[in-house]
């Protein structure tokens, strides 16, 4: 009966200490659960592949140079950079460049984006990267992406914004960064309460003391060119020397219009912007049309020898004389269309345009005017008999020069003569510096990289959780039905 009566109660005092060790099981589960979920530090090691150094150096405008150290436990095989811009595109431009390197454990390796053989990214634009890296053993690794954004390192600069800009130059004080500041601020507003035509979130603006400097960035740009727009990088590049604010109130509104009017008007759809109308928005924009053109065109209309509007839809004249009556004749026509419609009709205008109707057709739906019927009706309201029209333009299509540009810089004289226009589309980058600034200016800030989780990472981590979450409920049912289990 002892005997008995011991054993009786030695069984249930097992059963009470049996839950106990169970619940340890389940908690020592459950916090290497949680290990795994929690994020590697810096440095990490991901399927046996870890990165040592991963770095953008720049050389501008010459180059820049990616670099990557990395190390696994077994030989590292292969390695692909991909790389994009920011600008804007039809179609999403990815480029992927497998380096050529000897296998090992460890590997260093580099590749350089030469600027000469692909075109130049202008200061502002941005820049990003990452490493695909695959070893012996399959294991592949992709990095986390990083980002840069293009600075000329060669020297330190100045820094102001306000609104969407932000200015930079390095040769001038503070109060010359100011009144640039100030001048493409004022474009700015008047492109808004004049043409109706908003400005973009960001638009950067790079300042080189002398032609030289845009010239150097712009790669291909003829030395006359003393600033370009790069629309697709909401980027400008400007030579203006430290004092003369009458080139760069010249300059800077031509400029920002068409940086402006490009990208408001970009589309995939077949919409082109006629260069009567680019043209014509950037010399209003200036403010000086009566003091500058009017004469000129007024003469010419009365000479009869102006041309029709309809030869100035595709590029103008390379020689100065039909630039410059190009030009007037433009803004003009602008002025005219702003001040019988107002902005409103202008920005619908534009619209249109970026729907992807030819000018005819936005015309047309806009004002119940053609190219040849606004020609028509413009010189009616001067007080001249209209143009025979449809007639077609003998003039070779071009990339128009600006003509302030080449009245500045060739001619800094108070009657320059002009010259063409340059529209010039980058396609590259480059990496900043961190630049030493005057005392009492912002520097340019340093880059920091954006840092994104691989999907391979994304991945495992998903399928852990679910495995986890599998166990877990599976140990929970089974200490229920032996808790309810009768001895």
């Amino acid at each position: 009966m002892a005997i008995q009566g011991g054993d009786s109660q030695a069984l249930p005092r097992h059963r009470r200490q049996g839950p106990n060790r169970q619940l340890g099981v389940v908690c020592l589960l459950l916090f290497i659960l949680l290990s795994s979920l929690l994020p590697l530090p810096p440095g990490y090691a991901q399927a046996a592949i870890t990165i040592l150094k991963d770095q953008l150096v720049s050389d501008y405008p010459e180059k820049l140079t990616f670099q990557l150290s990395a190390r696994s436990t077994d030989p590292i095989q292969s390695i692909t950079l991909i790389y994009q811009t920011n600008a804007h595109a039809c179609q999403p431009a990815v480029a992927y460049h497998e380096l050529d390197f000897e296998a090992d454990d460890e590997v260093e390796t580099e590749w350089e984006l030469d600027f000469s053989e692909v075109g130049i990214y202008p200061p502002g634009a941005l820049l990003t990267w990452q490493w695909q890296i695959t070893d012996a053993a399959g294991n592949t690794l992709l990095t986390p992406e990083k980002t840069y954004q293009v600075v000329d390192t060669r020297y330190a600069w100045h820094t102001l914004s306000r609104g969407p800009l932000t200015l930079q130059w390095y040769v001038g004080m503070a109060s010359f960064g100011q009144a640039l500041l100030d001048i493409a601020s004022d474009a700015l507003e008047r492109l808004v309460e004049q043409a109706g035509i908003t400005p973009p979130e960001q638009i950067w603006i790079t300042v080189y003391p002398d032609p030289g400097g845009v010239q150097e960035v712009a790669i291909h740009a003829s030395e006359w060119v003393g600033g370009i727009a790069f629309p697709e990088y909401h980027s400008i590049i400007a030579a203006i020397a430290p004092g003369d604010l009458e080139w760069a109130a010249t300059l800077l509104p031509h400029e920002l219009a068409h940086l402006t009017t490009d990208i408001l008007v970009f589309n995939c759809r077949g919409g082109r912007l006629p260069t009567w109308l680019g043209e014509g928005l950037a010399v209003v924009t200036e403010g000086n049309l009566e003091e500058t053109y009017q004469g000129l065109i007024l003469a010419a209309l009365q000479a009869g020898d102006l041309p029709p509007l309809r030869t100035l839809v595709y590029g103008f004249s390379p020689y100065s004389d039909e630039a410059m009556r190009a030009y007037g004749h433009s803004g003009m026509l602008v002025d005219y269309l702003l001040a019988e419609y107002g902005p409103t009709a202008m920005a619908d205008l534009l619209a249109a345009i970026q729907s992807g109707l030819t000018a005819d057709e936005a015309l047309q739906q806009v004002y119940q005017l053609d190219t040849d019927g606004l020609d028509a009706a413009w010189r009616i309201s001067l007080g001249f008999e209209p143009q025979p029209t449809r007639q077609v333009s003998q003039i070779t299509p071009t990339q128009v020069p600006t003509l302030a540009l080449w009245t500045a810089v060739i001619q800094p004289s108070a009657t320059p003569s002009p010259a063409p226009t340059l529209t010039a589309v980058p396609t590259s980058t480059p990496v900043p510096a961190t630049p030493q600034p005057e005392p009492g200016l912002s520097p340019q800030p340093a880059p920091t990289p954006s840092e994104g989780s691989p999907v391979r990472t994304l991945l495992l981590v998903g399928i852990g959780c679910l495995a986890g979450l599998a166990l877990l409920a599976g140990l929970a049912f089974i200490l229920i039905r032996r808790s309810r289990r009768k001895p």
